[in-house]
């Protein structure tokens, strides 16, 4: 973590896999979304990431910690858009996706934060 390209990285991954979900439900794709222990945000808080934030400051330990609720929650939406989309039901689709860009949001937000506080 000692760069702060790691944080863009993980924004990037992020973005990368609500493309994927996105593209399921346009049909143009098969990507039936992970765990959110599986997802390499996932990987990363669920393994090394509270050392690493806690050997940079107490500060992005605690930003650190914001971010697991959102993530479970992000793939909890997904998983109940893309389970609406292959039952045919449009509206839930969209509301799961929607709650989706919400929570994505807030991903993206603490992830900014802890670049900026890694400079």
């Amino acid at each position: 973590m000692s760069s702060t390209a790691f944080f863009l990285q993980r924004l990037n991954d992020h973005i990368v896999y609500l493309t994927k979900i996105k593209t399921t439900l346009d049909d143009k794709g098969d990507f039936c979304g992970t765990d959110f222990h599986a997802c390499k945000l996932g990987k990363w808080l669920y393994g090394e990431g509270k050392d690493q934030a806690a050997a940079v400051s107490d500060e992005m330990l605690t930003e650190l910690e914001k971010l697991f609720e959102p993530n479970k929650a992000f793939h909890d939406a997904s998983a109940t858009a893309i389970a609406a989309h292959t039952e045919g039901h449009k509206k839930a689709e969209d509301s799961a996706f929607t709650e989706m860009h919400l929570l994505s949001n807030q991903l993206v937000t603490l992830l900014l934060e802890m670049d900026r506080m890694a400079r």
